[in-house]
């Protein structure tokens, strides 16, 4: 039309927008609109608002505030019911900043909001999380002089409490009742609820109380936000048989869901004949107490490790004529194996196979993860095939209880297969997998293969915790890469993760085997800027690397520090002084502090009397080295091939112990069936020219074991040794 010469008034333009409008081609018809502006047409402000609310309400926002826009530019001035139609679906669509430059926008032009524009303000930023803005809003509503009404009390409420602002909802509920106004029950159970999930039973209760105290007629909802307020608070159950007692005596309807949370409530210890009076109450109100209910009850007692109870409820399953399904039975396997009962847990699985049943998933990962932890990997393996040749899918859990199982059986190789395959199948690995996996690679020696694993896990998206970082750190130090460990100690930081103790004592350790003893204790440093405490673990070894460098004046602080802060002095504390007297020579303090230990209750290891021993042989002091060697061979908790090895060194160095002494660790190490080890003192006895005191139970057992050296064996099979040992007694 215009190409051809003719003139395009104002009505045609408006036809034109308005045959879009009513095609609903409302991206077309804002075209238009635009076209014709350009053109120099003016339409009037009907079609501009028509089109304008055609957006809103077709959620085309954009296109809306931009002819808005237009609008404004065209001379014109929305009319509120625009302002209030384009707020309500910006609102709705959560587009908080639009809808503050429209509500400035209204300030300019001296149009104030009316009632139903604060409530969508209200909630609008209410539901974005943005409170205070919402409260702004309600402030400058009532300066305005506009009632809030039922639609902005509840809201405000309902939005507090979201925001666990539940104190200031139950604050604005007190002061607007004091003015006049009147609050919905439902912003009441909001904040009961509210209170609940803050772990203020007693703040709901009080709630709940006041509402009734107002003579409010309350119905079952009201009942069961509060059962709901009290369900995860286990102090309440009592204050909630009270509740249960007085909906009885006011003849309250209860649904299933009241029974439904009264069961899991009651499903707790000690509470079990007034769960069985809740499930006589549903029979007798027409609610079936079916099996869903009592899987409830069972699972809930299993979780809190009461199988006991979920025993007796299970009894009383089947005596009331109740079918235990697959659920039931996967609890209570589940329970069983939570309880490290697993013999109890296998039988109701082999039960439940026996009678022609499969197992569920869930009661197969219980099984799988009971043989683990019982050590019986070769039957995880077993059951493990089972699963894959019934078809089994197996889920994230039982991958990881296999990976784990396997690492554990020190078959890494077959552990990474199964990693594989598990991805293939789509199965993504969360933190329990690569920390097993990881574990495992690093307790077999794979020390490089275990730190790959860390960087898949890296570069994942998958969650990394504390386990992960300390396992790789472990493994990075005990095989000499001790800045390999500080470098991950820096991804751990740079990823926002606070190391623990466990981190720091690994770190310190690694670096103090290195002889870093400055880097050690600059780490120490660290782990105080944080508010961390060193632990004993930490002060062990801090005080053995001090000590093998023969500072022992630092030892002794360290020592001064631990009995300050009241952490336990231990036995590689005290081995971390001995190593330090030991290099400075000090033979009566290592005697000394032998005693102190054994003062405290501390028990002394082989290092301790090693420690001890190796100062007095360079003393010679071969009376007390004997003493020594008698008081390995008493004490019940050492191991007989540790106090072996030490007496075998101290041979080694030319100091021989007393007859008694060797004779009581010879006794000692053939009580424990280590033949080989008496063997060879035997004949270092008789080298040495000191006689063995033998039973002659324990002289044929070396006999038969025929082990002995010819040496060793001529002198037990002479007439005059086996007359020697007839009178001997057999033990």
């Amino acid at each position: 039309m215009k190409q051809e010469g003719f003139d395009i008034n104002r009505h045609t333009a408006v036809l034109l927008i308005r045959s879009f409008s009513h095609e609903r081609m409302w991206k077309e018809a804002l075209d238009a609109l635009i076209l014709v502006r350009s053109l120099g047409i003016k339409p009037e402000l009907s079609t501009f608002t028509d089109l304008l609310d055609g957006l809103a309400k077709e959620h085309l926002l954009d296109e809306a505030l931009h002819c808005y826009r237009e609008v404004q530019k065209a001379g014109y001035q929305v009319k509120l019911h625009n302002f209030k139609t384009l707020i309500n679906h910006l609102g709705k669509n959560g587009r908080l900043d639009n809808i503050q430059d429209l509500v400035r926008d209204m300030d300019k032009m001296g149009m104030y909001p009316d009632k139903m524009i604060y409530n969508i303000c209200i909630c609008s930023f209410g539901k974005g999380g943005q409170l205070s803005i919402a409260w702004e809003f309600f402030d400058r509503m009532q300066k305005q002089g506009l009632d809030p009404d039922a639609v902005t009390l509840s809201n405000l409420v309902e939005f507090s409490c979201r925001m666990n602002e539940a104190d200031r909802a139950w604050k604005f509920i007190q002061e607007m009742e004091a003015k006049g106004y009147t609050f919905p029950i439902s912003a009441y159970n909001s904040l009961i609820l509210a209170y609940g999930e803050m772990k203020k039973p007693e703040d709901a209760w009080s709630v709940f109380y006041c509402l009734r105290g107002k003579g409010r007629q309350l119905g079952i909802e009201s009942f069961n936000f509060l059962l709901m307020a009290m369900k995860p608070n286990t102090v309440t159950t009592s204050l909630v048989w009270d509740l249960f007692q007085l909906m009885k005596e006011e003849r309250v309807q209860m649904n299933l869901l009241t029974y439904n949370l009264l069961t899991e409530i009651f499903t707790k210890p000690g509470w079990l004949q007034e769960l069985q009076e809740i499930h006589r109450s549903m029979l007798r109100d027409g609610y079936n107490c079916s099996v869903i209910n009592y899987n409830i009850a069972i699972n809930h007692l299993c979780k809190e490790g009461q199988i006991d109870e979920a025993i007796s409820l299970f009894q009383d399953m089947k005596t009331k004529g109740y079918c235990p399904d697959s659920h039931t039975l996967s609890s209570l396997i589940w329970g069983f194996c939570r309880s490290e009962r697993f013999d109890d847990a296998y039988e109701i699985f082999v039960q439940v196979r026996a009678a022609g049943e499969n197992p569920s998933l869930i009661a197969y990962s219980s099984i799988l993860s009971g043989l683990s932890k019982s050590g019986k990997f070769n039957e995880a393996e077993a059951l493990y095939k089972e699963m894959l040749d019934k078809g089994i899918c197996m889920d994230r859990v039982a991958f990881n209880t296999m990976i784990d199982c396997l690492g554990k059986a020190g078959k890494v190789g077959r552990a990474f297969q199964l990693f594989k395959s598990m991805q293939c199948i789509g199965c993504v690995p969360d933190k329990v997998t690569y920390t097993s996996l990881i574990v495992a690679l690093n307790q077999a020696g794979r020390i490089s293969e275990a730190y790959e694993v860390f960087e898949c896990l890296k570069q994942g998206n998958c969650e990394m915790d504390d386990a992960v970082f300390n396992s790789v750190m472990d493994g990075l130090c005990k095989s000499g890469d001790v800045d390999q460990a500080l470098d991950v100690l820096k991804v751990m930081l740079n990823m926002g993760r606070n190391p623990g103790v466990v981190t720091y004592s690994t770190l310190i350790n690694g670096l103090g085997k290195q002889g870093r003893v400055m880097e050690a204790f600059s780490l120490v440093g660290q782990m105080s800027r944080e508010g961390l405490n060193p632990n004993v673990v930490v002060y062990g070894s801090l005080t053995n690397f001090l000590g093998m460098l023969g500072r022992l004046n630092e030892v002794y602080g360290l020592l001064q520090d631990m009995i300050m802060k009241d952490v336990p002095l231990n036995v590689y504390v005290f081995n971390g002084l001995l190593k330090a007297l030991r290099k400075l020579g000090q033979v009566s303090e290592s005697q000394q502090v032998l005693r102190i230990m054994q003062e405290m209750g501390c028990k002394p290891n082989t290092i301790t009397y090693k420690l001890v021993i190796d100062c007095l042989i360079t003393a010679r002091d071969n009376k007390n080295i004997s003493l020594m060697v008698e008081e390995m061979g008493a004490a019940a908790h050492l191991p007989p091939s540790d106090v072996y090895h030490v007496v075998k060194d101290i041979i080694g160095k030319g100091s021989i112990p007393t007859a008694l002494a060797l004779n009581k660790v010879l006794v000692k190490i053939m009580k424990a069936g280590q033949l080989s080890d008496a063997c060879d003192l035997l004949q270092k006895m008789l080298a040495n020219s000191i006689t063995p005191i033998l039973s002659s139970s324990m002289v044929r057992i070396l006999l038969d074991a025929k082990r002995l050296h010819p040496s060793v064996l001529n002198y037990f099979t002479s007439s005059k040794t086996l007359h020697k040992f007839q009178g001997l007694t057999s033990n």
